[in-house]
């Protein structure tokens, strides 16, 4: 279950769940993220869901060094209640 959940494809469906709910910073940290260029993709995925992971992934990241775990615990929970386990 914890393999499923930190591939492309899943996070891929959870930013589909945290668009609506981003503020316009948090919203342009995913997009900064989802556009850096020089990534390799994995065999295991998409292009598109693997860019679409890593803005996920660096808003998490932001999220997390910025010390605003209220809000990264409320994204994650969103995320972890809308999608199946």
């Amino acid at each position: 279950m914890t393999v499923e959940r930190v591939r492309a494809n899943y996070q891929s469906e959870a930013v589909n769940i945290l668009e609506p709910l981003l503020s316009e910073r948090e919203a342009d940290v995913l997009r900064r993220g989802r556009n850096a260029g020089g990534l390799s993709v994995p065999k295991s995925a998409k292009p598109s869901e693997y860019r679409r992971a890593t803005g996920f992934e660096t808003l998490f990241g932001y999220l997390a060094i910025s010390g605003q775990t209220e809000r990264l615990e409320e994204l994650f929970n969103a995320v972890y209640n809308a999608l199946p386990t």
